[in-house]
């Protein structure tokens, strides 16, 4: 009895014997595969992923991004002599315009097709009553606010003037200042018979002067070397409005315009004081929610601030 006891046992050692060699082999089975799939497998996994990544990138590349970089290139090729659409235009007293900001109003009678020749005659148009009140105080209310914890841009006599970038989802305001403009049947019906349908926007920024801004230098948004001015095969023209959020006398740094000078290339610089003038005139207001639409090569400048005691001048653009 005692030797079946004895021999039960020796086989139940075996057997665990063998149930622990079978383990430990199956546990070294597993750490090698691991080894091998993060040494080998997985090693040249990535590198196919990184090979087959660049083939991709590279590809791209020459198919869509270089194609774009070289239409920016205009001194390759004699390109800026072979696709120049309009001479090199020097302005002069005669391609101005305007005398008065009244005769930069869109009025209320204008048709679609009068608000387009008014753009291609002036190159600038103001439309008025563009946001309500409430809009605009609250929307100022938060651009001073945010004036203070913003990282500004580079901007022309920037001393007392702040400008930086606004994305949509900043403030729920924003959505209704969007809502109103599109809401006005003059400004989207004239807009969009200009730039066309559902035109991109390449920039939206709040701009800040105070008391004692000085006054900027005139200049264009764009370059005629580069833009719709010379090359409008090439380059299509852009837009600013320019919405002030509070009534603008012209001793806040109310904006100055040359009207007629977006078709001029050079020149302006000899005959626009004598021409230029601000929206707010010199004997009145820009009201407050009233955008000035603005084509980029229209040369322009902000004025100085010199209304001591002033609220600051706020618009968005």
């Amino acid at each position: 009895m005692m030797n079946t006891t004895r021999n039960s046992n020796n086989n139940e050692l075996t057997m665990n014997d063998d149930n622990n060699t079978s383990s430990f082999a199956t546990i070294i089975r597993l750490v090698g595969w691991i080894c091998r799939f993060i040494l080998f497998d997985l090693s040249l996994l990535v590198l196919f992923a990184i090979f087959v990544f660049t083939v991709l990138l590279h590809k791209v590349h020459d198919d869509f991004i270089y194609p774009q970089l070289q239409l920016m290139l205009f001194e390759r090729d004699n390109r800026q002599f072979t696709d120049t659409t309009y001479y090199h235009r020097y302005c002069t007293g005669d391609d101005f315009t305007a005398t008065s900001h009244h005769e930069l109003m869109i009025q209320d009678n204008f048709s679609t097709e009068d608000s387009v020749q008014h753009m291609l005659t002036h190159g600038a148009s103001i439309y008025p009553n563009l946001l309500t009140n409430e809009t605009a105080f609250e929307l100022r209310d938060w651009i001073s606010r945010e004036n203070k914890v913003r990282e500004g841009w580079d901007v022309i006599e920037s001393e007392n003037r702040y400008t930086w970038g606004i994305d949509m989802n900043m403030h729920p305001m924003l959505q209704t200042f969007w809502k109103e403009l599109a809401s006005n049947e003059n400004f989207l019906n004239g807009v969009q018979a200009i730039v066309g349908p559902d035109p991109a926007i390449i920039e939206f920024t709040a701009i800040t002067s105070s008391f004692g801004a000085t006054e900027q230098y005139l200049h264009s948004d764009v370059r005629p070397s580069g833009s719709a001015v010379k090359f409008s095969r090439s380059f299509v023209p852009s837009y600013s409005l320019f919405v002030p959020l509070q009534d603008t006398t012209y001793e806040m740094g109310s904006t100055k315009v040359c009207p007629g000078s977006h078709l001029c290339s050079d020149g302006a610089d000899d005959y626009c004081d004598d021409y230029n003038l601000a929206m707010s005139g010199t004997d009145g207001v820009w009201s407050m929610g009233s955008g000035t639409l603005l084509n980029q090569q229209l040369f322009h400048k902000g004025t100085a601030f010199t209304q001591e005691g002033a609220q600051d001048r706020v618009v968005l653009m």
